[in-house]
């Protein structure tokens, strides 16, 4: 039963007009809500010692977490838990989580897909395999990076598109940085973009490309600042990020190839996206950021953490450009009009069946236990 509903919840997508899809948003989230409400974690997972943290925050208050090892480099993350921990429920903690991330991504979904007559098969097609692809497990047991990815796509939208004040947008970067460590990556990525210059742009990518194999050069010239204790903190979670500790907890090259021809689809995306709409000038710093980001993640295939969290990124990030590519239709005069429409094809095929795979990928190794949260609320 619980299949079903699973199944019924992403194909109900396809019946919902163009100009209602934002109840669609609201429904989805209420039901992912009280899915996570009664998710009961085992101890393997980390949501399992997040709810022991929330019930020590409630023996021992503020101090107990902001003095945790875990938590005294990054105030905005001891904050949230302190402030969830307030709520006798711990499971108020994965829901509030899961309304606030998916609202993020639907929030800016919504917004772009009214700017302008986008087809709707593009608009139904990103939002499909957003869902079947997004590790919804990892956000309501993961709760830190998941929630900070979903706001920080939030904040880059307005940044990159919009053109919001970018001080605003740097605090709104540097407070979800002090949440997860993570997203100190996303702020050196857009402070390249200050580099104006083709020919920088492109070393820039290059190393990017190639940053894994110069991560002790890194670690070296970041150990020079240690004497302040968030950069002493990324160091050493830089560190401890080595093969080793993932192969404990996951599957590395199951995982690691799951993402990656994912993450190859999205690049196929990009490049036709980018090649036809190099020089829109309101897209132009997005595509930038959004090259920058595919450099990074498939320069991080050597080092799994990075790798999966900022593929995560580079999911919501290709949203737009997901639909924008798919609603553009070729010039008739088009030297290739025929091949082109068939690559286009094809490349929207990829993505159904990438997005199929791994939604079937998700149930089979994760959403089981998910599956008595349903249970539970239909009883």
């Amino acid at each position: 039963m619980g299949y079903l509903i699973i199944l019924l919840i992403i194909l109900s997508l396809f019946f919902f007009k163009r100009k209602n899809l934002k109840y669609y948003f609201i429904i989805i989230v209420f039901i992912l809500a009280i899915v996570a409400f009664n998710f009961e974690p085992s101890k393997e997972y980390d949501l399992y010692r997040h709810f022991n943290m929330l019930d020590n925050c409630r023996l021992y208050g503020f101090n107990y977490i902001i003095n945790h090892p875990d938590y005294e480099n990054l105030p905005v993350g001891a904050t949230y838990f302190y402030l969830s921990s307030l709520i006798p429920t711990n499971g108020f903690l994965p829901m509030v989580t899961t309304i606030i991330s998916y609202m993020s991504v639907f929030i800016i979904i919504n917004k772009f897909i009214e700017e302008k007559e986008w087809k709707k098969s593009a608009i139904l097609l990103a939002i499909f395999s957003f869902l079947c692809m997004y590790n919804y497990l990892g956000l309501i047991s993961g709760i830190r990076n998941k929630i900070c990815i979903s706001i920080v796509f939030y904040i880059l939208y307005k940044d990159l598109i919009e053109k919001k004040n970018f001080v605003k947008c740097m605090i709104g970067y540097i407070a979800l940085a002090l949440f997860h460590p993570s997203i100190f990556v996303v702020i050196a990525l857009r402070l390249l973009l200050l580099v104006k210059d083709k020919k920088l742009q492109s070393i820039i990518k290059i190393l990017l490309l190639l940053w894994s194999f110069l991560k002790n050069v890194i670690l070296s010239i970041l150990s020079k600042f240690n004497n302040f204790s968030i950069v002493s903190y990324i160091v050493t979670k830089m560190n401890s990020y080595d093969l080793a500790e993932a192969t404990a907890v996951a599957n590395v090259p199951l995982y690691t190839f799951v993402y990656f021809t994912r993450n190859v689809i999205i690049l196929l995306i990009f490049l036709e996206y980018y090649r036809k709409n190099k020089n829109n000038k309101r897209f132009e710093t997005y595509l930038i950021f959004s090259s920058y980001l595919i450099c990074f993640v498939f320069g991080a295939l050597r080092e799994y953490h990075f790798f999966i969290r900022m593929s995560e990124l580079l999911l919501l990030v290709s949203l737009p450009i997901t639909i924008a590519f798919f609603s553009y239709t070729e010039p008739k005069k088009s030297i290739y009009p025929y091949s082109q429409k068939i690559y286009n094809t094809l490349l929207k095929l990829f993505l159904i069946i990438e997005s199929i795979l791994f939604l079937i990928f998700y149930i089979v190794g994760q959403y089981q236990i998910l599956l008595w949260g349903i249970i539970i609320w239909e009883n």
